[in-house]
């Protein structure tokens, strides 16, 4: 068939082609390169024809476009890939995000937006699992209107990515005027692979990072094109190295066979986090890879000078992200040819590196000075990004005698250089221009101290970082008035003192600070931590808590071990306490009890998790690394536990337990809420408030409606009940776990408490089923509030940081039609099933 003929077959068939099933919808995976796992799909078109059998893409998808037809197929595509999507979470089985290729034609042909958004309501997809891809020749014609739709687009939660970048006539312009969230790189790039076009590649992967846009690369066929992705921070790849386009069920047959995994929806913020780091930022891009070396590696030849690492650490082990050949080179220089840091046996060198990456997730971030092997390095490292118990470490390991020149240790004074290694910072007090000068620092202390006005510098640190009890104390010591006189009245010609200080990651730990006379009017304050010192160093600590001590020593019986003893073994409360790894280390009777332990050795030692006692961890497990991480004090959280055999409701409390200011576990008790309430209902009124929304509960239900009702009675003033339910609540359960179900009715609660004040009365029935009562006014008022009470639950298109979309279905009812509080929910209810039965049926 000549072209001509083909051209208008298509044209004449394409609506046999969408109605008859000709036109397959395949499905080709993005592979997310750090962890080498499905992130999402791209839906593709097939024209699988009875007469002239495989029509091309390329062949059929111009001609549309050309003859004013491309809506159609694309609109069918987005239908389909809605459809199959359902089915797949109807079926229980995993999912990720997909995309979707639209036509710059559609949006002059048809309202693609409200295409699109057609069939994610008919299927109750959330926006989020929908990517809208558009052809970057799209972006340079008809601006301001693409503009426009594209905006709808967004600010609706759907994500945009920009196909084919770089084959067409690409302006940075694009970047400036429109919100875009990721790039898809042309696999024309990748199919040359010549040093040329790998320095543009990487260059637009620099440049998108620095501006906060994701990065994919389509066309990728082999592992060398794989590792120099990886190697610039490429965060997606696509291509034949891994599945080419197929049925879905093919697909996620074939990626089993390769043993790639699908993402789970946990993964997702943390790697985008880790995703979003910039590796080739720090410097500019040097081409490692002489002019004719054809030995190097192409991975090798596009990256930053800076000798850079990600490595993941789960609190046992450590496993490399990514790490460029400048810091390989490093290791090597430095002598080590193995990489490997959770092999540290017998080497002390080697444990001090890791042991600044493990201080890394304690702080947050770390900065510090060590030997390593001779070699004089630096250390510089921060945390990127977290998931439970994995944590994301980016670092730059610095041999500071590179070539000799011994950049760092020019920087010291010779004769000091050893007293400052064993010190944290070291600052030169000008006494006389009242002035604070940094001269060394390591660790958390680049935090701590800047250079500027001593009395300034050191009233804002005490108040942010001082322990407060040492406050006093602390800003004593940098008087700068009595500073030269306190010292020269010493016979050792130096001050200290012991000073309780903020880390970053909230804890207080004990510092000396000394002070020496180096000039008439010039200081040196060293500060060291406490807990590195000798014992016989402590007396002057010692002697100052002493001092500060009251002698009065009535009750001095009572002792804090004999208090803690009675306290412990006479409470009601459960009383727990454990470690900073969440492990159990101890409990009182009462808890033994409740959980039916006849020996601590029961649960010393593990988890919850381990344990398997709670209903649902992931609200607890969340708030212990609160505790435990920022010092956050956590009070009567609810939750459900099993214990002799029954399912209870308890209350939890937990907050961190300090030695000298530095966390080093928690203490916690749980009430049993059923035993609590049972006491207290025939004093108190029951609680009238749902916990989790701050919306009412049932009995404040009561109470309320009650008053709705009285207004009828008496004066025949008419009012609506509006049941409401979330129709994709159980599948985003399903998805991302009951603690996200939770943060879903948190933030319906609030939305709709925020946006309708004292105009209605809302309720959180039970589960996700909620209740709103109105006055009725004038008839379609009550319609317009449904409309609304719709309209805000499906805006809301984050919810702590993921990314959803919420399908309501609303049920009416007026109190006249019934005249019975009881029948009223029930019509209630079943109007509200009945319009999600609907929205099912259009599925």
């Amino acid at each position: 068939m000549g072209n001509f003929d083909l051209e208008k077959y298509i044209v004449e068939c394409i609506d046999d082609a969408i109605s008859k099933g000709w036109i397959k919808v395949f499905f080709q995976p993005l592979i997310r390169g750090i962890s080498r796992k499905v992130s999402r799909f791209e839906a593709l078109s097939r024209w699988q024809d009875p007469e002239h059998g495989l029509i091309m893409p390329e062949d059929f998808i111009y001609v549309l476009e050309e003859h004013g037809l491309i809506y159609k197929l694309d609109g069918y595509v987005i239908e389909e890939s809605c459809r199959q999507f359902r089915n797949r979470i109807n079926e229980g089985k995993k999912i990720v995000p997909f995309s979707v290729n639209l036509s710059r034609k559609d949006f002059e042909l048809c309202d693609i937006f409200e295409v699109v958004e057609a069939s994610v309501k008919k299927y109750e997809i959330s926006r989020e699992f929908v990517i809208i891809e558009l052809n970057e020749d799209a972006f340079n014609q008809d601006t301001e209107k693409i503009k426009e739709k594209l905006d709808r687009f967004r600010n609706a939660g759907y994500q945009i990515c920009m196909d084919d970048f770089g084959v067409g006539y690409s302006s940075l312009n694009i970047f400036k005027d429109f919100e875009i969230d990721e790039i898809k790189i042309d696999m024309k790039f990748l199919r040359d692979f010549s040093p040329k076009a790998c320095r543009i590649v990487a260059s637009v992967v620099d440049m998108a990072k620095e501006i906060g846009i994701l990065t994919i690369a389509e066309g990728v066929e082999t592992e060398e094109q794989s590792r120099f992705l990886g190697s610039i921070g490429c965060e997606m790849i696509q291509g034949f190295l891994f599945c080419k386009p197929l049925p879905v069920e093919d697909c996620m047959k074939e990626l089993s066979l390769k043993g790639i995994e699908i993402e789970h929806p946990d993964e997702v913020k943390y790697f985008d986090e880790v995703g979003s780091i910039n590796i080739l930022s720090p410097a500019s891009l040097t081409r490692v890879n002489p002019a004719g070396n054809t030995d190097m590696p192409v991975e090798s030849a596009y990256e930053s000078v800076i000798p850079y690492a990600m490595v993941e650490y789960d609190g046992n082990s450590f496993r490399y992200l990514y790490r460029n050949a400048e810091y390989l080179k490093t290791l090597k220089v430095i002598g080590y040819e193995d990489d490997d840091l959770n092999d540290i046996s017998g080497d002390s060198d080697k444990r001090k590196l890791r042991k600044a990456i493990e201080e890394t997730t304690e702080l947050g971030s770390c900065y510090s000075d060590f030997t390593i092997n001779g070699y004089y390095c630096y250390f510089e490292a921060r945390v990127v990004a977290r998931n439970f118990d994995r944590c994301a470490i980016l670092f730059s390991l610095t041999n500071s005698n590179k070539d000799g020149k011994k950049v760092k240790l020019e920087k010291l004074d010779a004769s000091l250089k050893h007293l400052y290694g064993i010190y944290n910072s070291v600052s030169m007090l000008d006494l006389d221009k009242n002035f604070l000068e940094v001269l060394y620092l390591r660790d958390s202390e680049k935090r701590d101290f800047e250079s500027g006005n001593i009395e300034k510098l050191t009233k804002q640190f005490a108040e942010n970082y001082v322990y407060e009890a040492d406050r006093n104390n602390y800003l004593n010591f940098f008087d700068t008035s009595t500073l030269k006189q306190r010292i020269k009245q010493t016979d050792s010609r130096f001050i200290n003192a012991y000073i309780r200080t903020k880390t970053l990651s909230g804890d207080y730990t004990w510092k000396i600070y000394l002070a020496v006379l180096v000039a008439s009017d010039h200081a040196l304050v060293f500060i060291r931590n406490a807990d590195n010192i000798k014992s016989t160093e402590l007396s002057a600590y010692q002697n100052y808590m002493a001092a500060v001590r009251s002698s009065n020593n009535l009750g001095s019986e009572l002792t804090k071990e004999l208090l803690w003893d009675n306290l412990n073994r006479n409470t009601s409360l459960g009383v727990f306490w454990k470690d900073k790894q969440r492990r159990f280390v101890g409990a009182n009777k009462k808890f033994m009890d409740y959980y039916g332990f006849r020996s601590q050795s029961d649960f010393i030692g593990k988890t919850d998790e381990e344990m398997g006692w709670h209903v649902a961890p992931e609200p607890y497990k969340r708030d212990e690394y609160r505790v435990l991480r920022e010092g956050a004090v956590t009070l009567r959280v609810p939750g459900r536990c099993i214990a002799h055999g029954s399912i209870r409701d308890i209350r939890a409390s937990k907050m961190p337990v300090y030695d000298n200011g530095r966390i080093i576990g928690l203490i916690g008790y749980f009430e049993d809420v059923t035993e609590v309430e049972r006491d207290r209902v025939s004093k108190f009124d029951i609680q009238e408030t749902d916990n989790l929304t701050g919306l009412l509960n049932t009995r404040g239900m009561m109470a309320a409606v009650s008053s709705y009702k009285d207004e009828y009675d008496r004066r025949g003033v008419d009012f609506a009940e509006l049941y409401f339910s979330i129709d994709n609540y159980q599948d985003l359960i399903s998805q991302y776990g009951h603690a996200f179900g939770d943060e879903i009715l948190y933030a319906v609660g609030k939305k709709l408490a925020a946006s309708f004040g004292t105009s209605a009365t809302l309720v959180r029935y039970s589960g996700d089923d909620f209740l709103a009562f109105t006055q009725s006014g004038k008839p379609g008022d009550i319609e317009k509030v449904a409309n609304k009470i719709r309209k805000l639950i499906m805006d809301i298109n984050n919810v702590n940081g993921y990314s959803c979309t919420l399908h309501p279905s609303v049920g009416i009812v007026r109190y006249s039609e019934v005249k019975d509080l009881n029948e009223m929910h029930r019509v209630g209810f079943n109007r509200m099933s009945s319009e999600r039965l609907k929205n099912k049926k259009k599925s």
